[in-house]
């Protein structure tokens, strides 16, 4: 994040760099020649006689350093100058984004999972419901075919016995 004052930023969008070089020499600017590199991008020099211009596309995000020499009139190589350049990087590559999109995507799957589980045991609390209800529904149609039996056994008279079988019919249909 902090830079120097002197780096050259080129936004990652517009990664299409293009430096103009030259020298001041006035008495025979013909025979000088310039040499170039991006430190970063390519390790050999690149060599020009009378076109001073370095072109450079399609930069990946990082940092670079564009250096430049050039001969004098008498063929010899002069001291190399530097800028530093940096091409920035697009969000969706950064570290930090992918840190995200990995927490984004926990958290999907997490919330998708307990979704799922929530799904499931409302099925679960609904088929325990109805076991329960059911049970207590058997539970209380026999208890009463019991009952009915037991003082269907103990009545002498055939009619209110003929009566206490018709409700211990009833009561074995309604459990069906």
């Amino acid at each position: 994040w902090l830079r120097d004052p002197s780096t050259v930023v080129v936004p990652y969008d517009r990664n299409y760099l293009r430096v103009e070089f030259s020298a001041l020499e006035f008495f025979d600017p013909e025979k000088i020649q310039f040499a170039y590199r991006l430190q970063g991008a390519e390790e050999r020099w690149n060599y020009t006689d009378h076109s001073p211009l370095a072109i450079y596309t399609n930069l990946t995000g990082g940092e670079y350093r564009l250096c430049v020499k050039r001969t004098n009139v008498d063929g010899i190589w002069g001291p190399e100058l530097c800028i530093p350049i940096f091409v920035t990087t697009p969000f969706y590559k950064e570290w930090w984004f992918f840190i995200l999109a990995a927490i984004v995507f926990i958290a999907l799957t997490l919330l998708v999972y307990r979704w799922q589980l929530n799904k499931k045991l409302a099925i679960l609390r609904v088929r325990d419901r109805l076991s329960r209800d059911l049970h207590d529904e058997i539970g209380s149609a026999l208890s009463s075919i019991n009952i009915f039996s037991s003082m269907a056994k103990r009545q002498k008279d055939v009619s209110k016995k003929e009566d206490l079988l018709e409700r211990i019919g009833t009561s074995a249909k309604g459990t069906m």
